[in-house]
This record gives C-alpha cells, structure tokens and sequence, in this order.
C-alpha cells in the first residue's frame, strides 16, 4: 500500500511541476492523483489534510517549489494514510 501510495503521488508532484496557476491547484493535484489510480475520495480527503491551515503562498511553495517538494513529500504520506484508514 505504501508503494503504490508514494508511487501515486509522484505522479501528482511531477503533474503539479507542469503547472503554476494557483486557482487550479486542487483541481490539479485531485485530477494527478486520480489519473494515478487512486480513489477521488482518497485523492480529495488527502488535498484537504495537506492544505488545511495553509495559505494559498504555503500551498504554491509546497505545490511547485523544488524546497516545498521535500515537506510535500513528508506531509502526503501520514495525510494519505490517515484517509484511507477513514474511507
């Protein structure tokens, strides 16, 4: 599971890197992750626990910086894991 999970998201990340609109972030990382494979379900929960408290800035430096990139990564993992334990 933990595979396919860090497997999912580095798709999302290498999506993400394609694009620098901040409006269209959710939209994005949600349309990354499901063309990965995941659930919608998991693919919104898990957005929603990554930008909870986070500003639009912290979202685009997370989101589309080669620094936020490590943090994201740290973030994605236990955020993914906490929603598909509640799914």
């Amino acid at each position: 599971m933990t595979r396919y999970l860090l497997l999912a998201f580095g798709t999302i990340i290498f999506l993400l890197g394609c694009s620098n609109e901040s409006s269209k972030m959710k939209g994005q990382f949600i349309e990354g992750c499901i063309a990965s494979g995941a659930p919608k379900k998991l693919c919104s929960c898990t957005y929603q626990e990554i930008s909870n408290g986070k500003s639009d800035d912290d979202l685009m430096r997370l989101l589309y910086s080669q620094q936020g990139q490590a943090e994201l990564q740290q973030l994605m993992l236990p955020a993914a894991k906490k929603c598909a334990d509640n799914l």
